[in-house]
């Protein structure tokens, strides 16, 4: 695995993200730059970043409020049927940007993809009739995935075995 300092984003570019707020930094708006300490990052589209990659099973995706336009940078990777699940926050961030959840949840929907929530205590997935203001699974693939969480291995976390 390689890291790389880049945003993913609707189309290539740059943007300005906050760089003083630890794991809430996000996209600057424009009349936001001159107010923080702000860094410069490249944008690519997730489109772009797996071309070459078709193996994709779940993409988790946890940008501040810009999952629009992460969303609408991977419309190639969305219709493809390898990918079997989304995990993504939704907490009404996106307004931020003038971005709406409930337009993020249409979208996956019409890809597909239906919300679950996930408690890794009982590995168990429970439907939802809708997004939750925390991060929600959503799963195009559901037999699949139900398959691959009941042959998991066990791990320990702090003395509990999950």
């Amino acid at each position: 695995m390689i890291l790389q300092n880049e945003a993913l984003g609707a189309t290539e570019g740059k943007l300005n993200f906050t760089s003083d707020l630890d794991t809430v930094n996000h996209v600057l708006l424009i009349h936001e730059i001159s107010d923080r300490k702000a860094i410069e990052v490249d944008v690519s589209t997730l489109d772009i970043r797996l071309e070459n990659n078709n193996s994709s099973m779940l993409i988790k995706i946890d940008a501040e409020g810009f999952e629009t336009e992460v969303l609408n940078g991977m419309e190639m990777t969305l219709k493809n049927k390898l990918l079997k699940a989304i995990i993504i926050e939704l907490n009404g961030s996106g307004l931020r940007y003038g971005y709406d959840d409930q337009s993020i949840h249409e979208k996956l929907i019409a890809n597909g993809f239906l919300p679950f929530r996930y408690n890794p205590f009982n590995r168990k997935l429970s439907p939802l009739s809708t997004f939750l203001e925390t991060n929600t699974i959503y799963i195009r693939d559901y037999p699949f995935v139900e398959k691959r969480i009941a042959s998991a291995k066990y791990v320990s976390v702090f003395s509990e075995i999950f």
